[in-house]
């Protein structure tokens, strides 16, 4: 089963996480979002996707973004051989780190979007 890899830095980028979890199972869903965040926003992401096994990093953005990708690189670990990425919301640096660090390990990336006909896929990368 795929994992879900999403950035959710804001309720916008939470909602759409939801959204995406509830139109399709998956096996595990990573949340990036930026340090610094409130217990009310890990709590608010928690009991979003409260269906799923949920497991939220933290990305401290003071970083320099070659550590930052290594650092996520490091701590988004599947066994899976390709995720579902979404980059709904957070700031570009955090997208880039996400994308750079999935795409350094070799595992294959699909590019979702929660749409209103469900959930798309706009482009599948292996």
């Amino acid at each position: 089963m795929t994992e879900l890899v999403v950035c959710a830095a804001n309720d916008k980028g939470i909602k759409h996480a939801q959204l995406l979890a509830m139109r399709q199972e998956f096996s595990r869903v990573i949340v990036v979002l930026p340090a610094g965040d409130d217990a009310a926003v890990s709590a608010a992401i928690s009991s979003v996707i409260g269906t799923s096994q949920c497991v939220m990093i933290k990305a401290d953005l003071a970083a320099p973004l070659t550590l930052l990708t290594a650092e996520l690189a490091r701590r988004i670990s599947t066994n899976e051989l390709e995720v579902a990425l979404s980059l709904y919301s957070g700031p570009g640096k955090l997208h880039m780190a996400v994308l750079g660090a999935l795409l350094s390990s070799g595992i294959g990336v699909r590019l979702v979007a929660a749409t209103p006909g469900g959930m798309e896929e706009l482009i599948r990368r292996r």
